[in-house]
C-alpha cells in the first residue's frame, strides 16, 4: 500500500493498495508510476516509451538472483544466482536486464564471456529502441574495457552511454555516467599522474555522490564515499581523510552485506596502513581481503589481493613470500586473461626468483609478446630491479624498453621513453657516471620539450646535478620555477610537497640546494620503513644505495652540529 501526502498542505493526495505475488511486480511499478504521475499533474519529458516489460515469471527470479549475487557469503551462491538468471532468460529471451546481470556474475571471472553477454544485451536493447536497456548495456561494456586496461574502447562507450542517459533525462542513470567517468579519469591518473585527471576524477565522484545521497541509494553512496577516500590517500597524500572515508564506507558495505565492496575496502586500508610504514595492520587487512573474496568466489578481487601480497612482502624484504604471491598471481591472472597483471607479476617473478632456469623460462615469454607489451615488461622489470638495488639489471631492461618504445608509434611511446631515460640518467647518477647521467637526462628533455616534460623535477634536477658535477651548464632559475610551480600544486592538494617526495628526489635537492630539511625528510622515511623489518631484513635494506647514502648525509650533518 502506499500514502501520498503533501505535507505543507497537511492533505492526502491519494492512497492506494495492491495484494499481488512476486510475479506481479512489474505490473505494479507500472501502475504506481503513472498514478503518481497523473495525481501530481506531472509532465513527462523524455519518457522512455519504448522500455521493455519484462515476463513476470521472469521478472520474480532476476530479483531472487540479483538478491541472492549481492547479498552472497559464500561461491557457491553465485552459481545458485546464475542459474535463476537463466532460468529468467529462458522465460523471457528479451530480458535484457536479465542478460546484464548474467553478465555480471562471470565479470570477476571470465571478463571476456562477461563481455559476450553484454553485447548480446546491446543487440536485444538496439533491437527493441530501449533507449535505458541500451544505455546499461554500453555502460557494463565500458567497465570491463576500464577493467582490462583499454581505455580508449572504455570512454567510447561511456560517451554514447552519457547521451543516452541525458536523454532519457533520468537522475540515477546520469549519477551512474558521472560515476563511471570518475573512474575512467581515476584509471588515467594511475598511468598519468596530472591534476587534471584528479580535478576530473573528484568532481564526478561528487557530482555522483549528491545525486545519490538525494535519492538514498546507500549502496551506491557507499562505493562512492570508499572511491573519495582512495582519491585523498593516493593523490592528495590526507590519510587522515582517507581512513575517515574508508571507515564510512566499511561501515555501509558491512550494513549492506555487500561482501565483494568490503573486501575491496579492506584492500584500500591495508594500503593506507602500508603507506604510513603500520606493516602489522596492513598485513592483517591483506589477509582479510584475500579470505573474504576467496569465500565469495570473487576470482578478480582474489587476484588483486594476492598481488597485494607480493608487494607486501616485497616491500619489507621477505622476497621469498613475495615470489611464491607473484607465481600464484601470475597463474590466476593467465587463468583469467588478464595480461596487464599477468605482465606486472611477470616482471616481478623475473626479478625476484634465484633460479637461473626458472628466470631463463620467464623471459621466453617474453618473446611472444606485441612490441607494446612487450616495451611495457621490460619498462617495470628495469623498475623492479631498481627498487631491489640492482642498478646494472636496472639499466639493462630501461634501455631494451626504450628501443621498443621508439620502435612503435603510440601516443604513451613518447612519454614512457622520457620515463625510461630520466630513469636510466637517475641511476647513472647514483653510480657516479655524471657524463652518462647528463647525456640521458638531456636527450629526454629533447623529446617533448623542456616546457612539456610530465615529471620536470625529476628529469631536470638529477640533469642540473650532474652538470654542476662536470661544470657544464643548466639553468638554475628553471628549476627554481619547476619547484616553485610543483609547491604550488601540492599546496593546492594540501601536501607539504618535501615530505611527500621519493627519497631519491629529497635526497637530490638536499645534494643541489644543502637545504637540510629535504635531508631530515629522506632520513625520517627511511627510519620509518625500517622500523618493523627484522634485523637482516634492517641490514639489507641500509645497504641499498639510497638509504645508506642518505644515513650517511645524515650522520654528517649529526657530527657537524
Amino acid at each position: 500500500s502506499i500514502e501520498l501526502f503533501d505535507n505543507d498542505e497537511s492533505n492526502l493526495i491519494f492512497t492506494e493498495r495492491w495484494e499481488t505475488n512476486w510475479s506481479g511486480l512489474p505490473s505494479v511499478k507500472i501502475d504506481l508510476s503513472e498514478k503518481i504521475i497523473n495525481e501530481l499533474g506531472i509532465e513527462i519529458i523524455n519518457d522512455t516509451k519504448n522500455q521493455y516489460i519484462a515476463n513476470t515469471d521472469a521478472y520474480e527470479l532476476y530479483l531472487k538472483a540479483k538478491h541472492k549475487y549481492e547479498k552472497r557469503k559464500t561461491a557457491g551462491e553465485i552459481d545458485i544466482a546464475r542459474d535463476m538468471v537463466k532460468k529468467a532468460i529462458e522465460i523471457d529471451t528479451n530480458f535484457v536486464d536479465a542478460i546484464i546481470l548474467l553478465g555480471i556474475t562471470y565479470e570477476n571471472i571470465d571478463h571476456k564471456n562477461a563481455l559476450k553477454l553484454y553485447d548480446d544485451a546491446l543487440k536485444k536493447a538496439s533491437f527493441l529502441e530501449d533507449k535505458h536497456a541500451e544505455m546499461s548495456a554500453r555502460l557494463k561494456i565500458a567497465w570491463v574495457y576500464l577493467g582490462t586496461g583499454e581505455y580508449k574502447k572504455g570512454i567510447q562507450y561511456i560517451r554514447r552511454s552519457s547521451s543516452i542517459a541525458n536523454e532519457i533525462g533520468n537522475e540515477s542513470d546520469i549519477a551512474k555516467i558521472q560515476y563511471t567517468k570518475a573512474a575512467y579519469f581515476f584509471k588515467k591518473l594511475k598511468m598519468e599522474w596530472i591534476e587534471e585527471n584528479a580535478d576530473s576524477t573528484i568532481f564526478y565522484y561528487k557530482k555522483s555522490l549528491e545525486t545519490w545521497e538525494k535519492l538514498g541509494n546507500k549502496k551506491s553512496m557507499a562505493a562512492l564515499i570508499h572511491n573519495i577516500g582512495l582519491l585523498y590517500v593516493v593523490y592528495y597524500s590526507d590519510e587522515e581523510k582517507g581512513i575517515d572515508y574508508y571507515n564510512k564506507a566499511k561501515e555501509l558495505f558491512i550494513e549492506l552485506e555487500n561482501n565483494q565492496a568490503l573486501a575491496t575496502s579492506y584492500a584500500s586500508l591495508s594500503n593506507l596502513y602500508m603507506r604510513t610504514f603500520k606493516w602489522q595492520k596492513s598485513l592483517e587487512f591483506r589477509i582479510k581481503s584475500l579470505d573474504l573474496a576467496k569465500s565469495i568466489g570473487d576470482k578478480r578481487r582474489e587476484l588483486y589481493a594476492m598481488i597485494d601480497l607480493g608487494l607486501y612482502y616485497k616491500t619489507i624484504l621477505e622476497y621469498g613470500n613475495a615470489y611464491d604471491y607473484y607465481l600464484n598471481s601470475y597463474k590466476m591472472a593467465s587463468d583469467l586473461d588478464l595480461q596487464q597483471i599477468k605482465n606486472q607479476a611477470l616482471a616481478n617473478l623475473i626479478t625476484l626468483t634465484n633460479n637461473d632456469d626458472e628466470r631463463t623460462k620467464f623471459l621466453s615469454i617474453l618473446e611472444k609478446l606485441n612490441d607494446k607489451e612487450h616495451a611495457e615488461i621490460n619498462f617495470q622489470i628495469g623498475r623492479a630491479y631498481f627498487e631491489l638495488n640492482e642498478y646494472s639489471k636496472s639499466l639493462h631492461y630501461y634501455k631494451n624498453s626504450l628501443k621498443l618504445y621508439k620502435k612503435i608509434d603510440i601516443g604513451i611511446s613518447k612519454s614512457r621513453s622520457v620515463l625510461a631515460l630520466s630513469r636510466i640518467g637517475i641511476i647513472h647518477y647514483l653510480l657516479y657516471d655524471f657524463n652518462s647521467s647528463s647525456k640521458n637526462l638531456s636527450e629526454a628533455i629533447e623529446i617533448t620539450g623542456i616546457d612539456s616534460l610530465q615529471y620536470p623535477i625529476m628529469t631536470y634536477l638529477p640533469f642540473c646535478l650532474a652538470n654542476k658535477r662536470l661544470n657544464q651548464i643548466y639553468d638554475n632559475e628553471l628549476l627554481n620555477s619547476f619547484i616553485e610551480k610543483q609547491k604550488k600544486e601540492y599546496e593546492n592538494r594540501k601536501m607539504k610537497w618535501f615530505e611527500d617526495n621519493e627519497d631519491y628526489i629529497n635526497l637530490f635537492m638536499y645534494e643541489f640546494y644543502q637545504d637540510e630539511r629535504y635531508l631530515i625528510e629522506a632520513y625520517r622515511n627511511v627510519i620509518n620503513r625500517s622500523k618493523g623489518l627484522t634485523n637482516k631484513n634492517k641490514n639489507l635494506y641500509f645497504s641499498y644505495v639510497i638509504p645508506q647514502t642518505i644515513l650517511k648525509l645524515h650522520n654528517n650533518i649529526k657530527e657537524f652540529q
